[in-house]
């Protein structure tokens, strides 16, 4: 059995999709990177603003240049690090030349490579494994007085918590963006699914085209001779044993006495008599300016034939009104050949139609010849 096509619009929606979710997959990623560096840089600002404005207010310069702190100055520093809660691991304080002054490790050990950055001016962060616990280290530097070297701030705070931040906010912004795609996804089906309505049906109409005549309605050559071969050959299934081929008489005169759009009333008018003279099954086409064609299926033979004849042509001359008071008696000339008789192939029964034809136009017009017989 053969799978009917996608049509544009589920095509679409399935190749858009595809890209969308894609887009959507890498800008989760991208928001979540912008917030957990967004949350550190956050920690780097906090961090900064408690050395300035805390830490830095506890310390006393004498003593920090000395290279330590008095029993009131360590009661501060260790209340300033209670206050901080479970989230901070740690917070040491080193003076100008990397003097250890504080330290909640108990231990007073010398600066880090982060922390001599900060004693050299420069602040910056590292994520490493503090007691087995992942945390975020935070050196800044801090002044005590004009003119001394600067002393530095190291605070640890516990990283899982900047990254359950990072990924609240991060859920946030991706409930936004998804928003924002369904809603583009949405807008666009709309416009596609109108734009495949619209292709669609062109696309429907130039294959009608391909195979129809504009001014009749009729089947063309194209699909005349179609089905002529495959009924000859037997693919086709209609079973066509003969053809029936059409003159409209006259037409060039009355193209020339009453005008070309007087022309195409009368061979419409003829075309849908001899349609509807014709049997059912059976095609009838426009294959030339002023000629038709019947494709006959499943005849009975030559009496058949000429019955099938008799009775278009008795079907075409009837009164034809083609406006402004003008009435003319069409009527047209028919040559009839049928297989294996009269040839075996569609260019052969053609060649026996034409010539029957082209017969009875010379010998009395509005009759119909036979092929290879003077007269019926």
């Amino acid at each position: 059995m053969r799978l009917k096509r996608p049509s544009l619009l589920v095509t679409f929606g399935v190749m858009s999709l595809i890209p969308i979710l894609v887009l959507g997959f890498v800008l989760t990623r991208a928001l979540e990177d912008v917030t957990r560096r967004r949350n550190v840089e956050r920690v780097v600002e906090d961090t900064r603003f408690i050395t300035n404005i805390s830490i830095a207010a506890i310390l006393s310069q004498g003593k920090a240049s000395a290279g330590g702190l008095s029993p009131a100055e360590t009661i501060a520093m260790n209340d300033l690090f209670s206050r901080g809660g479970s989230d901070v691991l740690a917070l040491r304080v080193f003076g100008p030349l990397g003097i250890s002054l504080y330290s909640t490790t108990g231990t007073r050990s010398a600066p880090s490579d982060l922390t001599r950055a900060a004693l050299a001016g420069r602040e910056g962060y590292v994520v490493e494994k503090l007691g087995g616990v992942t945390a975020l280290t935070v050196a800044v530097p801090f002044s005590l007085a004009p003119g001394l070297p600067p002393g530095a701030v190291e605070m640890s705070l516990k990283y899982d918590v900047i990254t359950a931040t990072s990924a609240k906010d991060a859920r946030k912004l991706q409930l936004i963006l998804a928003g924002g795609l369904l809603l583009l996804y949405l807008v666009l089906i709309p416009v596609v699914a109108q734009a495949s309505r619209r292709l669609r049906r062109q696309s429907e109409e130039n294959a009608y085209l391909a195979r129809h005549d504009r001014l009749t309605g009729l089947g063309n050559r194209l699909l005349f001779e179609n089905v002529l071969e495959r009924s000859l050959t037997g693919a086709g299934g209609h079973g066509v044993t003969a053809l029936m081929l059409l003159d409209v008489d006259h037409l060039k005169e009355t193209n020339d006495t009453f005008g070309h759009p007087a022309g195409d009333v009368l061979l419409k008018a003829v075309a849908e008599r001899v349609e509807s003279a014709a049997r059912q099954g059976d095609t009838v086409a426009r294959i030339g300016g002023d000629e038709l064609g019947i494709l006959l299926a499943r005849t009975r033979g030559a009496s058949d034939l000429a019955e099938i004849a008799e009775r278009v042509l008795a079907s075409v001359s009837r009164p034809l009104d083609l406006g402004s008071g003008r009435t003319i008696v069409p009527s047209v000339s028919l040559g009839v050949a049928w297989a294996p008789t009269h040839g075996t192939t569609p260019a052969e029964l053609l060649r026996s139609a034409d010539t029957a034809l082209y017969r009875a136009k010379r010998e009395e017009r509005g009759r119909f010849r036979f092929a290879g017989v003077a007269a019926a």
